[in-house]
């Protein structure tokens, strides 16, 4: 039977980002997490958090992460100025840690007070930031006066991604079905959780002998994973809304046509959040795409479309690509 049911599995393959912001915690810094829309920075924060309170440091929080109110040396905090004033109450102390998910949403009044308290050593920040948002001054303020460590949260690469499926299933997955699964998510901890989990409600994702293997889903996508494909999507600009649909009906397209269309920027932008992946097939491709994608090395050649986003995972039958 599969070993872990919860969420911690996702966290196996986030060892080096684990301990990079523990790091940057104990040597009395802060840690400025980014990445990616469904790439786990949050499930990340909380473990950061979670760590800091075992060790004794007081935390608290906004925006509902980082345990139940007043559980394990954390107290939650409706806002900003909530928090912030308790801490004015609560005469000073041990250093303490502020954990703030998704900082590029507040206004810049709270950015700039929470960055004051910081810059004052009255507490470290544990924050997370979407990579391709905009951020408040005083959350880039953070970073530029290196009151916190910045550390990227990438999509799990193929290593990664045995690394959590081994810890969620108890068991080794068969390379064929790993490579599916990966092509189907592109190492996204969201889509790739969803998934998994259907895949073992669903009977597609089982185990024979001491190995697992998944062949695809067998129907269409359940109406849980459909919206958290449509959440992966969200917030596109037009010219990537543009790109996503060419790909879902003509994939792949030849970097040139990307550049003829003048969607060079969205291929780019959607490389970096890994909705689109860009591959090198040839010297004609690599040229075309270099201009393509913006890069001088043209080392990129054709822009895909993930399948997940555009359509149904992995549906049996696809080999992944």
């Amino acid at each position: 039977m599969p070993i872990d049911t919860g969420q911690q599995w996702v966290l196996a393959g986030r060892e080096s980002e684990l301990g990079a912001a523990g790091a940057a915690l104990r040597q009395g810094g802060g840690v400025l997490l980014t990445g990616g829309s469904g790439v786990g920075r949050t499930r990340l924060l909380a473990a950061v958090l979670e760590e800091a309170a075992a060790a004794g440091r007081t935390v608290v929080t906004v925006g509902g992460v980082g345990g139940r109110r007043g559980s394990g040396g954390v107290r939650a905090f409706g806002s900003v100025a909530e928090c912030l004033r308790w801490l004015r109450q609560s005469g000073g102390g041990q250093r303490m840690v502020l954990g703030c998910d998704d900082a590029h949403l507040l206004d810049e009044a709270d950015a700039h007070r929470v960055y004051r308290t910081a810059a004052a050593g009255q507490l470290a920040v544990a924050a997370t930031v979407r990579q391709d948002a905009r951020h408040p001054v005083g959350v880039d303020r953070l970073w530029v006066e290196q009151l916190v460590e910045r550390v990227e949260v990438a999509p799990f690469d193929r290593t990664a991604t045995a690394a959590v499926l081994r810890a969620r299933l108890g068991g080794r997955l068969d390379a064929g079905s790993l490579e599916r699964l990966w092509s189907a998510t592109q190492g996204n901890a969201l889509v790739l959780r969803e998934l998994v989990e259907h895949a073992l409600d669903d009977g597609s994702l089982r185990r024979e002998r001491e190995v697992w293997s998944w062949s695809g889903l067998a129907g269409d996508p359940p109406r849980r994973l459909a919206d958290v494909l449509l959440l992966w999507l969200r917030d596109l600009s037009a010219r990537e809304e543009e790109l996503v649909g060419m790909l879902a009906v003509a994939e792949p397209l030849e970097a040139d046509a990307v550049a003829r269309r003048g969607l060079a920027s969205a291929a780019e932008a959607l490389s970096r959040r890994g909705v689109v992946r860009v591959e090198q097939t040839g010297r004609r491709g690599a040229a075309a795409a270099g201009a393509a994608a913006g890069r001088p090395d043209g080392r990129v050649a054709d822009a895909r479309a993930d399948r997940a986003p555009a359509a149904a995972p992995g549906r049996r039958g696809d080999r992944g690509r």
